[in-house]
């Protein structure tokens, strides 16, 4: 933030806000959004604004599966929508795969890539099957 001798303030972001411990419903779905983080950029016409969440199963579980989604949009809001992105994990570590799409008034889109193609190491695996060892008698 900027500000002059003339009194005006001039603020370039960004500005980033954590709040970690706030868990919201989504209704009757059974699941919640669990933290959140806002950030604004005023000067930035298309991502004035940025909100991140991770929506999970309620009560949260370490091991469920989750979405750690960021929401991107600008002033005034396209026609098109407000798009998202972000990753499909299990456990909150392990990234299962890539999730993209928008929030029009009309509908929801959604894709979901699995392996994430920008995802580092091996895409998962089962477990190999336990074999059998020869005993000796």
């Amino acid at each position: 933030m900027t500000i002059y001798p003339t009194g005006k303030a001039d603020f370039d972001g960004p500005l980033r806000v954590d709040l970690k411990n706030v868990v919201v419903p989504i209704g009757t779905t059974g699941l919640i959004m669990d933290g959140y983080w806002l950030e604004l950029r005023p000067k930035d016409k298309k991502e004035t604004v940025t909100i991140g969440t991770n929506i999970t199963v309620a009560p949260p579980a370490n091991n469920a599966l989750s979405m750690q989604i960021k929401i991107t949009f600008g002033f005034p809001i396209s026609a098109t929508g407000i798009k998202y992105e972000g990753k499909l994990v299990a456990g909150k570590t392990q990234n299962l795969g890539k999730i993209s799409g928008l929030i029009s008034k009309e509908k929801l889109t959604g894709r979901l890539q699995m392996p994430d193609p920008g995802a580092a190491g091996q895409p998962l695996r089962p477990p190999a099957p336990s074999r059998p060892t020869a005993s000796s008698s």
